[in-house]
């Protein structure tokens, strides 16, 4: 399980940026790595693709203090034999529920890659 603290305003009035807030949850000093990276989904049908960025889109919190965390994040590979490189962008949500002071997110399950030996 993910835990993020959900942040609270020195007053009741002070609004907190929640992109900026849990953007810090999924990169330190402008690179990829976070705990909250982890609930992501990340995966890109591509063998060769590596993730270049993720971006946090929009933060909503819900009536019981849940939280839908919508992203995107943009790929890359190289196909040395063609000479060409390919580039993405893809858009996913993922959310987290409150309980006691905290969002809880589950990690997000890898799919797990298939060969043609698992046909026999």
């Amino acid at each position: 399980m993910i835990e993020i603290d959900i942040p609270v305003g020195e007053a009741p009035e002070d609004e907190i940026d929640l992109v900026d807030y849990l953007s810090g949850f999924i990169q330190t000093d402008g690179e990829l790595g976070g705990p909250l990276l982890d609930a992501f989904d990340l995966d890109v049908s591509n063998s060769r693709a590596i993730i270049d960025d993720v971006e946090i889109d929009m933060v909503t919190v819900d009536e019981n203090g849940d939280v839908e965390i919508q992203y995107r994040f943009t790929w890359s590979a190289f196909f040395g034999c063609d000479g060409m490189n390919k580039t993405d962008q893809v858009h996913g949500a993922v959310t987290g529920a409150k309980k006691d002071g905290k969002w809880l997110f589950e990690p997000h399950v890898r799919s797990k890659s298939r060969s043609t030996l698992d046909e026999f």
